[in-house]
């Protein structure tokens, strides 16, 4: 059976039918329930706690919407102080925005209660310390519990607390919370505001409070400031949340129709569409941009979201080609399907500007310098041509060129023009002219030889092995080689730059006397040959001479004398040699770190080593790392350092006598004429100055003569 309202919309319907009327129906959606409270609580804490419970509260309706506004004391810090958690009420709470950069925190935290409570309270605990503070527990109804609104945080040291937000969706409600760390002053809000609870401590001189727009907003998209006038001068952290109505429009915008996309520029596209219908109101639209035609339209492509317009022009894009969707959206979050795809390709067209402002510099008789102000385009000027003379010359990238093909005592004249990434070309600069200078004339002919002289051997030297051949050269201009002689012959290959020299190996030279000489050439084939240098080649083997042979063995092989010593000998070479080592006899008891040292008669130290790899007792000897030249018929003193003492020792060994080398050419000095043989010093090493019963230290030299001995 027809109710009663049915009965009369068939009546409504028979009338129009019957008059032949047409006549267009509208059924209106219920109202929605309106956004309230319904169930508030709150607590102020004086006294220092880790947690802060609300009074008991209960609500009437299922699916409220539940939010903790919690304020809190805390360190004198940034960050110092935040909720770690929310409990209670047997819902389950997560945090929705935090403002602590100031000392102390102001948050809120959101949950939803599908089943109506009763008598329930809800619990902040502290994340650092004990302090005091302000819970406030409402509890909204007709709020969607699905969907979250804004939310917003600021801070400052000082100035009158302030916090912003957008909101997103009509008829919502903006609340906040805040906290003042500095003084306990009551708030004096801005217009249109109410407080919904405040607490001033005036023992911690903190303010905790929370505010809410007297009416919500009706229209999404409006920015919403909660503020305080006063006070003005102390810390604060304020936090503000969107509570949003209850969803009823579940209905999406129509498809907006008819997309195009038109090339404005090489760098801008024209979108238009027929507007979309929804049964609230479409709030804008969602243009989405893709360079793939198989794009699907989502986050990553989205280029930006305009009002409820019907065009949008997409600015400082690339060159090629670009695909895009455009779907409309209403005030409650419902999207519509997406337009047909508009497609468009940019293309470059646009040529560059003339470049201006050229220069040609000639800067000597075959270089000519050319400048210019950078030309401008809409996407990027790739480079210039350049024309020498209305011939192309070049082409460039920079806004500079020299040109060094130039002709001296030449005119050019010169135009530049630039071209962009798409090979449009602007139009030609004016031209700049230079004439070249002519060449200067030649320098006179070059008639002046090098010097040349052979500075090492140096004439009468006894060569062997392998030497350096040196020679010094100059020249007016430069020198351009030297070439060595042996003998008149060339020696080796010509050397073309300084240092001059040569390393000439001996042994391919007979022994006697050759002589050497050097051929400086200049550029201009001036030659110059230097005076010859007499050398005489010697590649027998040298004579090397020790003054005891390897089998003499010392009478008394180890003293008993433990203390650190230098031992020595004073000794004489017959002909002028090098010094190569020093040896010296060893007991087994001599251990240690052993040095050798060559010294001048008046003590001064002319070579040191110290022995390596020694076995444990007879003779032992160290090389000097470089031997060491002596005169002949000169007394030198060679040593070594004993550090434990033990040393071999005779006395009286030198009394009277003197000992020869094998070879002839070293000796150990008699007492009497050196004022004394067998020399030493305790202590650290040092020049051995004493002597004691001519003793023979068994200290001995190894010498290197060239042979034959002279």
């Amino acid at each position: 059976m027809a109710t009663a309202r049915n009965r009369w919309f068939l009546i409504l319907v028979g009338v129009v039918a019957i008059l032949g009327v047409s006549v267009a129906l509208r059924v209106s959606r219920a109202s929605a329930a309106p956004l309230a409270i319904d169930a508030s609580a709150s607590t102020h804490q004086s006294s220092a706690a880790t947690t802060i419970t609300s009074p008991a509260f209960s609500t009437t309706q299922t699916n409220d919407l539940l939010l903790a506004f919690v304020d809190s004391d805390g360190p004198n810090s940034s960050g110092g102080q935040s909720i770690s958690a929310v409990t209670g009420a047997g819902v389950t709470w997560t945090l929705r925005e935090r403002s602590n950069t100031q000392a102390g925190t102001a948050e809120i935290w959101q949950a939803v209660a599908p089943a109506i409570l009763s008598k329930v309270t809800v619990t902040a605990t502290r994340a650092h310390g004990s302090y005091g503070g302000e819970l406030t527990v409402v509890s909204f109804k007709n709020a969607d519990v699905v969907t979250k609104g804004a939310i917003a945080a600021t801070s400052a040291a000082t100035g009158a607390p302030t916090v912003s937000l957008t909101t997103t969706r009509n008829n919502s409600w903006v609340w906040a919370t805040g906290d003042d760390w500095d003084s306990a002053t009551s708030r004096t809000l801005g217009a249109a505001q109410t407080v919904a609870d405040q607490y001033a401590p005036t023992g911690t001189g903190d303010t905790y409070w929370t505010q809410y727009l007297t009416a919500t907003v009706p229209s999404s998209g409006t920015v919403i400031t909660l503020n305080d006038t006063a006070p003005t001068k102390d810390r604060w952290d304020l936090a503000a949340i969107e509570i949003l109505p209850a969803n009823t429009d579940v209905t999406p915008p129509s498809v907006p129709t008819v997309l195009t996309a038109t090339a404005a520029s090489s760098t801008q596209v024209n979108l238009n569409w027929v507007a979309s219908t929804d049964d609230t109101g479409v709030a804008g639209y969602n243009i989405y941009r893709s360079t793939s035609a198989t794009f699907v339209p989502g986050p990553t492509s989205l280029v930006t979201t305009v009002g409820a317009v019907t065009t949008y022009s997409d600015k400082n894009l690339g060159l090629g080609t670009y695909y895009y969707y455009v779907s409309a959206k209403d005030a409650a979050g419902n999207t519509s399907a997406v337009s047909n795809q508009a497609t468009v390709t940019l293309v470059d067209t646009t040529p560059p500007s003339t470049p201006m402002n050229v220069t040609a510099t000639a800067v000597s008789p075959t270089q000519v310098n050319l400048g210019w102000t950078a030309s401008t385009d809409d996407v990027a000027v790739a480079g210039y041509k350049i024309t020498r003379n209305g011939l192309p010359l070049t082409s460039t990238s920079n806004t500079t060129y020299s040109d060094m093909t130039a002709q001296p005592n030449t005119s050019y004249t010169y135009t530049v023009q630039a071209f962009d990434t798409s090979a449009n070309v602007g139009v030609v600069s004016g031209p700049a002219v230079a004439t070249t200078p002519p060449l200067p004339p030649p320098p006179p002919p070059d008639t002046t030889p090098p010097t040349v002289s052979v500075t090492a051997p140096l004439a009468g030297a006894t060569v062997s092995g392998t030497v350096t051949v040196l020679a010094a050269a100059a020249d007016n201009t430069a020198v351009a080689s030297v070439k060595f002689l042996l003998d008149g012959n060339p020696l080796g290959v010509a050397v073309t730059s300084a240092p001059y020299g040569y390393q000439w190996d001996t042994t391919t030279a007979s022994t006697g006397s050759h002589l050497l000489s050097a051929i400086a050439t200049d550029g201009a084939g001036n030659a110059t040959t230097s005076a010859t240098v007499a050398v005489t080649v010697n590649n027998t083997a040298p004579i090397i001479s020790t003054i005891w042979p390897a089998t003499a063995v010392p009478t008394i092989v180890a003293d008993t004398d433990k203390s650190s010593v230098e031992l020595g000998l004073k000794f004489q070479s017959s002909v002028a040699t090098n010094v190569t080592a020093v040896r010296f006899y060893k007991a087994s008891t001599n251990t240690g770190t052993h040095t050798g040292s060559l010294w001048s008669a008046t003590g001064t130290r002319l070579a040191t080593v110290t022995f390596n790899n020694e076995t444990a007792s007879g003779w032992q000897q160290a090389n000097f790392a470089t031997p060491v030249a002596i005169a002949a018929n000169t007394t030198y003193v060679v040593s070594y350092h004993a550090s434990v003492g033990h040393y071999s020792g005779d006395n009286n060994y030198f009394t009277s006598k003197s000992v020869t080398s094998a070879s002839g050419t070293l000796q150990a000095l008699p007492n009497s004429v050196a004022g004394g043989n067998g020399v030493y010093l305790y202590g650290n090493s040092a020049f051995p100055s004493q002597t004691y019963q001519a003793s023979n230290y068994w200290v001995d030299v190894v010498t290197s003569t060239p042979s034959p001995l002279p």
